[in-house]
Parts: C-alpha cells; sequence; structure tokens
C-alpha cells in the first residue's frame, strides 16, 4: 500500500477510535445518537477506502457495506422509483453500491449536473470524479442487484 493510501487509512482508523473513546463517557442520548451516527458514517468510509484499493472479487470476501438498517438489494427498475419525485428518497448507483443523495445539497431537486436520481452513475461518475472520496460522504443504503453500467 503506497504512503497515500496508507495515511488515509491511518487517518480513518484514528477517528474511529475517537469516535468509540468517546461512547465510553456517560452522555445524554441525543449525544450517544450523534456519536453512533458519526461512527456509522466513518465505517462507511473505511468501506469506500477497501473499495477503492481492493479487487472485487477479494472484496466481496471480506468487507460487508455498512447500511442503516439492513442492506437492501435494488434492481434497475426498483433504483429508478428512488428519484426524488413525489416524496421518495433519491438514490443513485455507483460500481453496483446505492447512495441516498436525498439531503445532498450537490443534488438539489435529485438532479447533479444534468443527471437524474434513480439511475447507476458510475460511467458518469468515473468520468467526472477521479477523486471518489465524494462518495464516502453520502450514506450507502444498499445494492444494485443486475451488475453495474458504464454509461
Amino acid at each position: 500500500m503506497d504512503q497515500s493510501k496508507y495515511s488515509n487509512f491511518k487517518s480513518i482508523m484514528d477517528e474511529i477510535h475517537h469516535t468509540v473513546h468517546l461512547l465510553y463517557y456517560p452522555t445524554i442520548p441525543k449525544t450517544r445518537k450523534t456519536l453512533l451516527k458519526k461512527l456509522e458514517e466513518q465505517l462507511n468510509q473505511l468501506s469506500q477506502f477497501f473499495i477503492l484499493i481492493m479487487p472485487k472479487k477479494e472484496l466481496d470476501n471480506v468487507v460487508s457495506i455498512p447500511v442503516q438498517d439492513q442492506d437492501i438489494l435494488l434492481n434497475r427498475s426498483e433504483l429508478s422509483k428512488y428519484n426524488g419525485k413525489n416524496g421518495n428518497p433519491a438514490y443513485v448507483a455507483v460500481d453496483g453500491i446505492v447512495y441516498d443523495v436525498t439531503d445532498n445539497a450537490a443534488w438539489a431537486a435529485a438532479v447533479h449536473f444534468g443527471l437524474s436520481a434513480g439511475r447507476d452513475l458510475t460511467g458518469a461518475h468515473a468520468s467526472c470524479h477521479a477523486d471518489r472520496d465524494v462518495l464516502s460522504k453520502l450514506r450507502v443504503v444498499g445494492r444494485l442487484e443486475d451488475g453495474v453500467d458504464q454509461l
């Protein structure tokens, strides 16, 4: 692992350890809930890190992507319903992973630079975002059942 990847990994792990340490202190329920949400996001970042550095075959055997309640499996037809319209949340898929972009400012009205939510945007994402850290800020809600598009 090169130095920058190691540094990124170490940074994520340090944040996780710090958050876990804070959970040992008595806190009011609201603070505890906030810390648990932060821990969930940090574990999500760690999963994203592994997605970027490991071949998919190995990744499936090692990393389970953490999600809020349970891992949902969507096909393309089901994903299309999560387009941010009529009160539905806005989801997008990248590399077979489904992300919630509902409250993301860059996805106002469930559209981002002409791309609509409810779709697999793997190809579009790869051509626009060389740095995949943008995905680590999004909540993972599940997986895309029928593979990956290369738009």
